[in-house]
């Protein structure tokens, strides 16, 4: 269990997740990660677009649906509300605005892309515990509509309008038996090696990137009586200084999932079949990590967390089976 980042409160860990990217480490050259992404496990792995906009990432779970995470589909609203904190960890009180309404984005805005052809959405299903209660009307942040922890059950399953014909669903993995297991990983989103924390991220190139991680912890949250999260860190290498869980040395492609890698696939080897296992949901990143980024330019310590597909299997069963 990782400790909670008071910035969730604030809902800055999803704020956080639009402006971050996938991240290399940075004795390795990007060009592995982008080969890596060629590997055909990640065929299924998609590109969500909003209005032409900045990309997410989505994975194809049967022939006309896909899964991602929840936040991609909820936008803002103009007004805001005023909001303060105290964190403790600075000794300071902490004072933010936000929206004080999220609704769900209309599918007309949404398109979805595997290899080079778009495919459109026909229907959204956000769980229905992200948002407590689901309609086309407006949540209101402050009255608690919409779940304060954005990570917090954060998936979401799109209808699309055709059958994707370019390429193979992912088989999910319905065991409970995640933790230490070596995981591979691909998005969309901008790309960054580790040593660029404090980069102009508008320099950086979006595209889709591909890595490793450890599925060192499970936890973050329940769904029932089970725990629905999967969390990994970024291991520095030649170095313990930032390791939070598990084994301090780094996979030759350690990586660091976020920004537009939101929504994709973290996938785990069962007798030499690749099953989609979790979906890139947000980051936990404590004032410590925080601090240590912005005074060495490194993202080493940061944390992923990404929703179990486990113990949502029933749900994503039941969602497609509906339709």
């Amino acid at each position: 269990m990782i400790k909670k980042s008071v910035l969730s409160i604030f809902l800055i860990s999803l704020m956080y997740l639009l402006f971050v990217c996938g991240i290399g480490r940075d004795d390795v050259p990007l060009s592995k990660y982008y080969r890596f992404a060629n590997n055909p496990v990640f065929d299924c792995v998609g590109q969500l677009t909003y209005k032409n906009g900045l990309p997410g990432s989505c994975v194809l779970i049967d022939k006309r649906f896909i899964i991602t995470a929840a936040h991609s589909f909820i936008e803002e609203g103009d007004s805001l509300v005023q909001d303060s904190i105290f964190v403790g960890e600075l000794n300071i009180w902490k004072h933010r605005q936000y929206p004080a309404f999220w609704f769900k984005g209309k599918k007309e805005y949404y398109t979805v892309k595997f290899a080079s052809k778009e495919y459109k959405i026909k229907n959204i299903f956000i769980h229905h515990f992200y948002t407590e209660e689901l309609s086309d009307t407006m949540y209101a942040v402050n009255s608690g509509k919409l779940n304060q922890d954005c990570e917090h059950y954060d998936i979401a399953i799109a209808e699309l309008t055709t059958v994707v014909d370019n390429a193979k669903p992912a088989i999910l993995n319905e065991d409970e038996d995640e933790l230490g297991k070596r995981a591979i990983i691909a998005g969309f989103g901008e790309v960054e090696r580790a040593d660029e924390f404090n980069a102009d991220s508008s320099i950086h190139e979006r595209k889709k990137m591909g890595g490793e991680n450890m599925v060192d912890s499970i936890g973050g949250f329940k769904l029932g009586d089970k725990w629905a999260a999967l969390v990994t860190d970024f291991d520095a290498p030649n170095s313990v200084c930032c390791n939070r869980i598990g084994s301090a040395k780094p996979l030759p492609l350690e990586w660091y999932a976020d920004a537009g890698d939101c929504g994709c696939g973290l996938f785990i080897n069962k007798n030499g079949i690749w099953k989609l296992a979790g979906i890139c949901s947000s980051s936990e990143n404590d004032y410590e990590m925080i601090n240590y980024g912005k005074k060495f330019g490194k993202y080493y310590g940061f944390t992923d967390l990404f929703q179990r597909i486990s113990v949502y299997k029933d749900w994503i069963k039941e969602t497609i089976k509906s339709k």
